[in-house]
């Protein structure tokens, strides 16, 4: 029987670039698994559609927008093996992904704006690791969901 292996805590960090014709690139940095270490990082490039919901504030200078977003990131990712397993193995590649979230700030959209977002990062990969019992080969169809809470500053 193959050994489970724990998938990456999300701890991760973002520099995002966006444009006002709703184009955005970020680049992220994602945490390590229980049983494995894996250091990952994605770089993306997405279009946006957004739809304005309310708006709000005096002579309603504010609003909130729904918006989605689809892209193609590139991701890359290294890991060691822990306690029962061991070696070492890589892989990179790229991949669909796609967000939903909710946008509050100004009308113009320019100054600083709150961002509420749930973001999905699928990766398809495989990986060679040791155990006791001989070599595991395999493949993991895996997807780093993300939920982020932001203050963007858009000039």
């Amino acid at each position: 029987m193959l050994p489970q292996l724990a998938l990456p805590q999300i701890e991760a960090l973002h520099l995002l670039v966006e444009s006002a014709e709703h184009i955005e690139t970020n680049y992220a940095a994602f945490g390590s698994g229980a049983s494995v270490d894996i250091d990952m990082t994605s770089l993306y490039l997405a279009a946006v559609g957004t739809i304005t919901l309310s708006k709000y504030g005096d002579d309603d200078e504010k609003k909130v927008e729904l918006f989605g977003k689809i892209g193609l990131h590139s991701w890359d990712w290294d890991g060691t093996g822990r306690g029962t397993l061991t070696g070492k193995d890589s892989g990179d590649g790229s991949d669909w992904f796609y967000g939903v979230g909710l946008d509050f700030g100004p009308q113009d959209r320019k100054g600083v704006v709150l961002r509420l977002e749930y973001e999905v990062f699928p990766v398809d990969t495989e990986y060679t690791l040791t155990t006791s019992s001989g070599i595991i080969e395999d493949e993991i169809d895996y997807e780093a969901a993300l939920v982020n809470v932001s203050l963007i500053w858009r000039f």
